[in-house]
């Protein structure tokens, strides 16, 4: 009698045991099935909004958004700066013309004092960048500022002049126009001669100083 009592009881434990193996292989099988589901939507849906960027980037990207976060201007350059920047072009066809170009692109900032010069001229610009062509080099002629009544105020003033002194010591010429006094051409073509004459003579003894130390 006990010894059926112990095999029934062993022959249940046993059927306990296949059950729970069982249940934990369904319960593995199912959640295997349901991420294996979740990766293909995954896939799906990936695909259909790559396929949706794709057609509003080639179909609806240039068309205009109502209250957009980002809006072009709509004139790169105002009244004045486009007067004086078709003088420049047509007067002087041997030279390129950029317009409103940021002084640390003009400038050589680095160093222990990096930080310091990007925080003062960072933010700075002018209208105009006169630059000539010599072989494969790109070099700078003069810089052009076209100035109204704004720059009366004191603050621009200091500003104003704190870009001069930083041109200046950079060996880049200044010229500075008031937008109700634009010279013609001709005269431009003076002032430009003039600043290419002291920016070459700057770049030949910047770089015989170069020289120099290389030494």
């Amino acid at each position: 009698m006990k010894s059926q009592m112990t095999n029934l009881s062993d022959l249940t434990s046993n059927v306990v045991g296949m059950i729970f193996k069982m249940g934990f292989f369904v319960v593995g099988s199912i959640l295997l099935l349901a991420l294996a589901l979740y990766l293909i939507k995954s896939k799906i849906r990936d695909a259909q909004s790559g396929n949706q960027w794709n057609d509003k980037r080639n179909k609806t990207s240039w068309t205009y958004q109502l209250n957009p976060r980002y809006r072009d201007r709509f004139k790169f350059l105002d009244t004045w700066e486009t007067d004086l920047y078709l003088r420049l072009v047509s007067g002087m066809p041997g030279l390129i013309v950029f317009a409103q170009v940021s002084l640390p692109q003009m400038l050589y900032i680095k160093g222990i004092y990096e930080r310091q010069q990007m925080r003062q001229v960072g933010h700075m610009s002018v209208d105009f960048l006169i630059c000539r062509k010599e072989r494969n080099d790109i070099k700078m002629v003069a810089a052009i500022e076209l100035n109204g009544a704004s720059h009366e105020r004191a603050d621009r003033r200091k500003m104003d002049a704190f870009k001069e002194k930083v041109l200046q010591e950079a060996g880049i010429p200044l010229i500075v126009y008031d937008i109700e006094d634009i010279p013609g051409t001709e005269d431009i073509k003076k002032h430009i001669a003039s600043a290419l004459v002291a920016r070459k003579q700057y770049e030949a003894e910047r770089d015989a100083n170069y020289r120099k130390n290389m030494r």
